[in-house]
């Protein structure tokens, strides 16, 4: 992505693990390690950015705070957006824009209207088209994948989205979201007294024909598994 060889960018890194800057940890599971920051480290990066308003972010600088499975989550939706990233500069010439789920948090940008829900990360293309990312590396209940399906829909019913992308390491899972999305998606409102989703009969049925034809595309990433995965 950023045009620097494997061995400049390993040997960077090693400089860094010797000065006791970073650390590394595998975890079960993983079939590489995943680098993080260490106490040091972190104070460094806090002078770097001592201008952002990133400094605001804590830094998670004990392994036991890290959540690698979230780490393995996380580097799938990273494959994910390389890979439209090369798309893109192959198609246009031009990469995409990302926007994390950090990012989106950090700068309170919701992107649907009620309830806590997230996606991703958020691409946009030259053309200016902006698609959400939803990477399932876990499977929720049926009800759910309904009730995700009609947020996306219905953010891109009020155009704030162009449509959403839904990826995963496993075909089964995009199989089983698939055929939540031709079935009938039905309906939400988030009570914000109970602070919960209900199905709403008097709602909006978002997820229609039209929907999945124009602003849902489902992008199979079971080669990258191994990867990411070691079991």
């Amino acid at each position: 992505m950023w045009g620097v060889g494997y061995r400049s960018v390993m040997s960077t890194v090693a400089s860094y693990e010797k000065k006791g800057l970073i650390a590394r940890v595998k975890g079960p599971g993983m079939p590489s390690h995943v680098y993080y920051l260490k106490e040091l480290g972190a104070e460094h990066a806090a002078r770097i950015m001592a201008e952002s308003r990133w400094i605001d972010m804590k830094p998670a600088i004990y392994v036991s705070r890290l959540g690698l499975k979230q780490v393995q989550h996380d580097l799938a939706v990273q494959y994910l957006i390389l890979k439209l990233e090369k798309e893109a500069k192959e198609k246009t010439g031009s990469g995409i824009e990302v926007i994390n789920d950090r990012q989106l948090r950090f700068n309170n940008n919701l992107l649907f209207n009620e309830g806590k829900k997230i996606p991703d990360a958020l691409i946009r293309y030259k053309n200016g088209d902006l698609f959400a990312i939803e990477m399932v590396e876990s499977m929720y209940e049926t009800q759910e994948r309904k009730r995700v399906l009609w947020l996306h829909a219905e953010a891109k019913a009020h155009n704030k989205i162009k449509g959403t992308i839904y990826a995963s390491t496993l075909k089964n899972y995009l199989r089983l979201i698939q055929s939540a999305a031709n079935s009938d998606c039905g309906s939400w409102k988030y009570l914000k007294d109970k602070k919960k989703w209900i199905n709403d009969p008097k709602g909006i049925k978002y997820v229609n024909q039209e929907y999945l034809k124009e602003s849902i595309l489902f992008i199979d990433l079971s080669k990258y598994r191994n990867h990411l995965y070691t079991r």
